[in-house]
């Protein structure tokens, strides 16, 4: 065996291949070679993309807010927002007072307890002026808020299966939509030239080669 050093003074030591390193390669072939590529072209590898928020402008949807107090903030979707304003006029003014609001807001509430514009148009708007005053009402900022989807820094997986196994095991760690994403490397000539050996190259055939022991 002999080490290769590199410019860090990393040394990694060469060996050479075992029964058991052949009997991983054989079987991420196979993986790689049957797994969907929902039509993502090789070479291919998949990421977690999820998606973060940051403040909306002109133009953008808007899909959450973020409510501060003492520094600390909260981010709820809109129509959660809307229900805590709701419940602010009830437990202020009572039932009577409620439904005036409602009225007055252009806003209605179903028999499921949900809060909805009358009109579907303005809804958005609607919402906004009635989380504005609700923020002010409780001396709380308020930021409104757009969705931006992004790959998940340090997720690169070379099967689906163990992207979907990583997602599962560690949910706690993304959002309600984070899910995996077929990414091509087409950039990458190395890249291509690797996973193309891992498609291709007979195992079997250098398995015979390779001593049992």
């Amino acid at each position: 065996m002999t080490a290769s050093v590199d410019r860090e003074d990393r040394a990694y030591v060469k060996r050479s291949l075992t029964q058991d390193d052949l009997v991983f390669l054989k079987e991420l072939q196979h993986e790689l070679n049957n797994q969907p590529t929902l039509a993502t072209a090789d070479p291919r590898f998949w990421v977690i993309r999820d998606y973060e928020y940051r403040e909306a402008t002109d133009g953008d949807d808007i899909e959450a807010v973020e409510l501060f107090e003492d520094g600390e903030g909260e981010i709820i979707g809109l129509g959660e927002a809307v229900s805590r304003a709701y419940k602010d006029e009830l437990d202020m003014g009572g039932e009577e007072h409620a439904k005036e609001w409602l009225e007055d807001n252009w806003l209605d509430l179903d028999d499921d307890g949900c809060i909805r514009a009358r009109f579907t148009n303005m809804g958005i708007s609607i919402s906004k002026g009635v989380i504005k005053e609700y923020a002010e009402n409780n001396a709380l900022g308020c930021v409104f808020l757009t969705k931006l989807w992004a790959i998940v820094p340090d997720t690169m997986f070379l099967t689906l299966r163990e992207a979907e196994e990583h997602l599962k095991a560690n949910y706690y760690h993304y959002s309600t939509g984070a899910h995996t994403f077929g990414m091509h490397a087409w950039r990458s000539p190395e890249v291509a030239q690797l996973i193309k050996l891992l498609h291709t190259v007979d195992f079997d055939e250098l398995s015979k080669l390779v001593s049992k022991e």
